[in-house]
Parts: structure tokens; sequence; C-alpha cells
């Protein structure tokens, strides 16, 4: 079904087996299609480009109570043998989808995670997602655009378990150097000196333009604003120094004004009662630009939510933006989008994981469409 603003395709993933066996590049993945005349990647046409979505990868976190198959492997062995074995199931399950996507010729572009990349921005758990997430084969070196979540930047700051807010520190320094380094992206900070060390000091929100690479003029503007985008919180830390992460309103008003020229999609963490009404409102008057074409918003943090929420959608302009959830690492869920002109359709896939091979089923996702 096609929208009058984009085409994506969203992703439930579910992994069984007898026993804790984790999944590996050698073993064959299958795709059935439900619907053979809506069979999503056979539509693509030239000049489509494909994104993922998802959000909390969280080590260490467990699979949510849904998420049986993950229970049953690591029955008794604990929250670390669950989180371990949900990011290598997503793993291998992006990393086969990828494949076949490459195959024919519709390489995904990148990796959208929204926020929660460790459960409490410990040394352990960020050096254990680096590893799994940028280090992984099967993922072929696609590049993964982070955000941060509340597990990274909010949850840890003053807490008994991370001394001097060491836990924020880690994970903020890590943000802005693999942002920098290896993304060639500045997010929205400065840095003062003065005689107490370094203050960074910004939304540290950032944006980039992604684009078919068959088709240079085809191209979407993403914006990543964390944990949500009117976060505000100083934090004194060591060793880095102080951390003022101010809201991210004024930074996307003043992105947005920059860049018209291309469909929007936004993406943060977390969309619940810390988002309160009236910064929500403000949000969505300044993604409300006529100037602007927004295509959707994509935030994680509900582990068991995936596709629309709540069947929430804005109208914006006379469109329908639908709010979607990524969908989460302990649901083992995730979201494929398809992006060709200015519409979207939407495909569910549900990814299963059983020892020694892999399947996954393609299901239509029924959208509202025309104007509002």
């Amino acid at each position: 079904m096609r929208l009058a603003t984009t085409t994506t395709a969203a992703f439930i993933v579910c992994c069984s087996a007898a026993l804790l066996v984790l999944p590996t590049a050698a073993q064959t993945h299958t795709f059935k299609y439900k619907e053979t005349n809506n069979a999503y990647i056979y539509e693509a046409k030239p000049g489509d480009f494909f994104q993922f979505f998802l959000g909390d990868p969280q080590f260490h976190f467990p699979c949510v109570p849904e998420n049986t198959d993950c229970k049953k492997q690591c029955t008794n062995s604990g929250t670390v043998c669950e989180s371990r074995y949900a990011n290598k199931v997503q793993v291998q399950s992006i990393g086969a989808l990828t494949q076949q996507l490459t195959a024919r010729g519709f390489r995904p572009r990148s990796i959208i995670m929204n926020g929660d990349l460790t459960d409490f921005g410990q040394d352990f758990e960020l050096s254990e997602f680096k590893s799994q997430w940028f280090m992984d084969s099967q993922l072929g070196g696609m590049k993964i655009y982070p955000g941060l979540g509340n597990h990274d930047i909010q949850n840890t700051v003053d807490h008994k378990n991370c001394k001097q807010n060491e836990c924020a520190d880690r994970m903020l320094s890590f943000f802005i150097d693999n942002l920098e380094r290896h993304l060639k992206i500045r997010p929205d900070y400065q840095v003062y000196q003065d005689a107490a060390g370094k203050w960074y000091y910004g939304s540290f929100a950032y944006s980039w333009n992604e684009c078919s690479p068959t088709n240079p003029s085809q191209c979407v503007h993403f914006v990543q604003l964390n944990n949500y985008p009117s976060y505000s919180r100083t934090i004194e830390a060591y060793p880095k120094g102080r951390w003022t992460v101010m809201s991210a309103l004024n930074w996307l008003q003043r992105d947005l004004a920059q860049n018209q020229q291309h469909p929007v999609v936004v993406n943060f963490h977390r969309f619940d009662t810390e988002f309160s009404d009236a910064d929500r409102a403000s949000f969505r008057s300044i993604i409300s630009n006529k100037s602007n074409r927004v295509l959707g918003v994509f935030f994680a943090h509900n582990h068991s939510g995936y596709g629309v929420r709540h069947e929430e959608y804005w109208c914006i302009n006379g469109r329908y933006v639908p709010l979607l959830y990524s969908g989460s690492v302990p649901g083992n869920n995730y979201l494929l989008v398809r992006f060709t002109g200015d519409y979207r359709t939407i495909s569910i896939v549900e990814s299963h994981h059983v020892t020694g091979s892999g399947y996954t089923n393609v299901y239509p996702l029924q959208m509202k469409t025309g104007s509002c």
C-alpha cells in the first residue's frame, strides 16, 4: 500500500532453538513472501534505496517476555546470555537481508540506531556493543548512525554505580568520537576551556543526507535528536569534564530551515511522558513548516513496540505522518525502510532462527493513505 509520503518495511525478528547456539554467518536464510503480488523487495525500482531502523541493543538487558524463543535459549542463564543472543540474532538477520538486497542491486545504505546502546554505560557494555555491531563481518562494514537514549545519558547521572558520572561521560565521548572520526559528522556542540577543565555544551543532535546510489538527486534528510527532543541536563563528569546537554528544539528548527530540498525523517529515543505535552506541541510546530516534507518520526524505548505507535498519525501539511516504533533488540524486531520518491509501502517481516538455518516471512502492513 502506498502513502503520499514514503516507502517503508517493518521487521519482526524471533529466534528459536533447543540449545543456546549463537547464529553464524554460515547458516542458511530463506525469505518467504506471503503476498507475491506485493513482494516488498521485488517492487523496488532503480533509484530506490533502503535503510534499517532499530533501537535498544542495550548491552545487557533481558529479552521481552513475549520473545519466548530467546527466553528458552537462556533458561537459567540470565540477562547477559539473553542480551548476547538477541543482539547476535538481530545482526544475523540484518546481514542475511542485506545480502539478498545487495544481490538485487539494492544494498541498504546504513543502520539507524535510535538509542540505548548500553544498559548503563559501563565500559564492558560499550566494548561488547562495539564488538557486536561495528566489527561483525555479517554487516559488511555498513555505516551505523547511533543515537543516545535514557540508559546511556540519563539514568546513570549521579548514580552510585557510575562514580563521578563516568558512565554518561563514556557514552557521550564515544558518541562524538564515532561521529567525527568514522562518519565525518560534527554534532551540535561547542567546547569551552576554563580553569576547571573542558565544558562540552550543546544539544548533540546531528543530521545528514542519504541519497540513492543510482540517482543522486533522490535524497532524504535524516535527523537524530537522541534521548528525546527537549531533554536537557548538566553532567559534572570525569575524566572529560562538564557536559551540558541542551534541548534540541532550537537546533531542529534551524536545521530544517537550512534543509528544505529533501524529504525529512526525524529520529530520537523515547516518546513517552518524559517528552511533555508542551514540548511535543513545540516539536510538532517545528516539523510542520510548510517548506519541509516530513515522512515519519521514528523512535524506540518500548521494547515490545514496532510499527505505528498506537495507530497514531499526525496530520502535517495535508499528509498523514506516522509515529513509528523502530523495534528493539530485546524484542528481536526492527524496520527496513524503502525510500522511493516521496511515498512508501510497509511490510512486516518475521525472521526465525533455528539451529543451522533461518527463515523470514514478509507481510504487508496497512497504513493510512491519502490526504488529511
